[in-house]
């Protein structure tokens, strides 16, 4: 993975979104405690004394302006994913990979989504749809993905301006897969997010976020758990 400049605000969302996070349980807490602290500081300033009433009306605004956080976050996904990539591709991509004649890879469960963002993305930029190729992608075992085989043996991609997008990589396994179905050992690859674990073994050129696929909009397959 080379060394590319980051869309942060998006780094910052995809860390507040994985609730499995400290960071976000702190984030959430800080919240709860500092609408607490206002309406807290409002109320003893109209003169009403603290009661233990207060106290648990207080508490559950709190908690319910919590909530509605929670809910915001969630309920942003899409759009800040569609942002993101958009962002990433202007000030990272455009420079670097020629998407004139060039051809979208992808599989998997959520590899259409994949494309059609990327797609959306150049075409707001008043650039060139590409092409795209998308296939299925079946987990016979946890970790163990076979291309389907409902791909040609004559499809060879071999020569053509191929970008691989990948929307999550956890292991690699159906990277390497699509690599070996299509015949683009050599083709560059984009993907939106990356395992840590994987990421120190670069299998991918570009990436938007290096972490959970939590903030991805779409849940991810049973047979991929």
């Amino acid at each position: 993975m080379d060394t590319f400049r980051n869309v942060r605000w998006f780094n910052w969302y995809a860390i507040l979104a994985d609730f499995r996070k400290p960071q976000s349980i702190v984030a959430i807490l800080a919240w709860i405690f500092s609408v607490y602290g206002t309406i807290w500081t409002i109320v003893e300033s109209s003169g009403t004394h603290g009661s233990i009433q207060t106290v648990v009306i207080i508490g559950t605004i709190s908690c319910a302006f919590a909530g509605s956080l929670i809910l915001l976050l969630l309920s942003l996904r899409w759009p800040l994913l569609c942002r993101a990539v958009r962002e990433y591709i202007s000030i990272n991509m455009l420079g670097n990979f020629d998407f004139n004649d060039c051809i979208l890879v992808s599989c998997g469960p959520g590899g259409a989504f994949g494309v059609g963002i990327v797609s959306k993305a150049l075409q707001s930029m008043n650039r060139k749809v590409p092409k795209s190729i998308v296939i299925d992608c079946e987990y016979t075992k946890p970790g163990e993905p076979t291309v389907a085989s409902i791909i040609s043996t004559s499809l060879d991609l071999s020569k053509e301006n191929c970008l691989i997008i990948h929307t999550y990589l956890g292991t690699g396994g159906s990277l390497r897969a699509l690599r070996k179905a299509l015949n683009i050992p050599n083709a560059p690859v984009f993907c939106f997010v990356m395992s840590e674990s994987l990421a120190k073994r670069n299998p991918a050129k570009y990436c938007l976020f290096v972490g959970s696929r939590s903030v991805l909009p779409w849940p991810q397959s049973e047979t991929q758990k």
